[in-house]
């Protein structure tokens, strides 16, 4: 009779419970500063878009519904001089044109020489 050899079972992996343990908190820890690192790429992103629209659009809209309340103004005023002949309804057109230039100064400064936002 022969007998056959008697082998030792194969790991499937080489990776003991420590090791495993060890790679899956390692993943973990990766993953969480991955997060954290893109976190705050966000904050620092989402910081300069706010400042931006704070300090350059909001102001710039603002300056641009008050130029188009004073052309409203302005047109109101025109068609009520045309209708009755009455130099009284030329007092808002003149505070309109005012209005007008003021805003209209306050958008160039705020375009700062970019041409293509005068345009």
């Amino acid at each position: 009779m022969t007998t056959t050899p008697v082998t030792a079972p194969k790991r499937s992996s080489p990776l003991t419970v420590q090791g495993w343990q060890t790679l899956v908190l390692s993943i973990m820890g990766l993953l969480v500063l991955g997060a954290g690192i893109a976190g705050g790429l966000l904050l620092s992103r989402y910081d300069a878009v706010a400042h931006q629209l704070i300090d350059e659009i909001q102001p710039s809209r603002s300056a641009a519904y008050q130029m188009q309340a004073a052309l409203r103004d302005q047109e109101t005023a025109t068609r009520g001089y045309a209708i009755s002949a009455d130099r009284q309804f030329l007092d808002p057109y003149y505070a309109g044109q005012q209005a007008q230039e003021a805003a209209a100064k306050e958008l160039r400064q705020r375009a700062g020489g970019r041409a293509e936002l005068l345009a």
